[in-house]
């Protein structure tokens, strides 16, 4: 019988392994058959496997409803530092390995050390040195023939103290008037001269002396640009946490706010974090990003006394940045957000 936590299938001729595939229960629901969406890419790659669309569940002896011919060029999706001699590229698909030359992959007009794919061939991983700037990409393609060009990328780096600063803080939200709360969040920007790697970078609240709540950014291909802003922010709709760019608890809360109708941006990246909130507290606390050898990347110590005087009820009212170029972390540097949505 098949296991509804995992398990391992495998088609055999005398002894040796046709095919196979490795599936777990997060891949689908319960009541859902498992189809396999391109029958030429990898079984054992879950990009390639999906749950039926059929209105019975399944689709027994007949062709899969989900059934795709691939007509779309594999990606380059990030291409990072995970630690400090090791760099990954994710791509958006399996690639068939007889289609690129992987001694043509240069850092920096350099040919690595070590460069290996990773099955089910959609990580490449390279031994190299540290803070190499540029990865020159060959032409490569899918399992269906779709190739993609020579390519050059920007490598994104671990983060140094201070090149990621705090921006904005909304330590007291007040819920929607649906008994539903609004989501705490921290706004994070990139003051560095390069892309950066939040695969190993930690969000970390303390509200007391002894109480400290780490939150891991860390995942790869978690890249934020030169420039860019980020906004980690508490979910507190499970569904919603592998869907932050089409549905949140921010564009929920916020609505036409947040969608740009009346002057709020939408971030560069979102990080949902799950959980109704991050631990901040309404009072005061320290927010830190810090990295996984332990440094500090950057840090607060807010308090509610930074918020204006005008503001007698800041509740539903973020702190933010009067200077993203100051390195001043005091209250000198910070006020109150004076948008009528009360964050931006």
């Amino acid at each position: 019988a098949l296991n509804n936590s995992g398990d391992d299938v495998r088609i055999l001729l005398d002894g040796a392994v046709l095919d196979s595939v490795t599936y777990e229960a997060g891949w689908i629901h319960s009541g859902q058959s498992l189809e396999r969406i391109n029958p030429l890419a990898p079984s054992n790659s879950e990009k390639n496997w999906t749950a039926s669309l059929s209105a019975a569940g399944a689709t027994p002896g007949t062709e899969n409803s989900v059934f795709t011919v691939d007509i779309d060029a594999p990606r380059v999706l990030s291409v990072e530092y995970v630690t400090e001699q090791t760099v990954e590229i994710h791509l958006s698909e399996s690639i068939d390995p007889l289609a690129i030359q992987l001694d043509e992959i240069l850092l920096d007009n350099s040919r690595p050390d070590q460069i290996e794919l990773l099955l089910p061939f959609d990580i490449i991983r390279i031994d190299t040195r540290p803070k190499l700037a540029y990865l020159s990409f060959p032409s490569f393609s899918d399992y269906s023939g779709n190739s993609s060009p020579p390519t050059t990328y920007e490598i994104a780096q671990r983060p140094q103290p201070n090149d990621l600063i705090i921006s904005e803080i909304m330590f007291y939200p007040v819920d929607n008037g649906l008994g539903e709360p609004g989501p705490e969040f921290v706004e994070v920007v990139n003051l560095g001269e390069y892309p950066i790697s939040l695969a190993a970078v930690d969000l970390s609240i303390r509200s007391g002396v002894n109480n400290i709540q780490s939150r891991a950014l860390r995942r790869n291909g978690l890249i934020l640009d030169k420039g860019a802003v980020a906004v980690v922010y508490s979910e507190s709709q499970p569904q919603w946490v592998e869907t932050p760019e089409t549905s949140s608890s921010l564009s929920n809360y916020y609505g036409a706010f947040y969608y740009g109708a009346l002057g709020i941006v939408q971030p560069d990246l979102l990080i949902p974090s799950p959980g109704r909130d991050l631990g901040l507290r309404n009072s005061s606390g320290v927010v830190a990003l810090t990295a996984s050898n332990s440094h500090t990347i950057t840090s607060v110590t807010y308090d509610e006394n930074w918020h204006d005087d005008q503001y007698s009820d800041f509740s539903g009212r973020s702190i933010t940045r009067s200077s993203i170029d100051s390195a001043r972390e005091s209250y000198l540097n910070w006020m109150s957000t004076a948008h009528a949505a009360g964050a931006t």
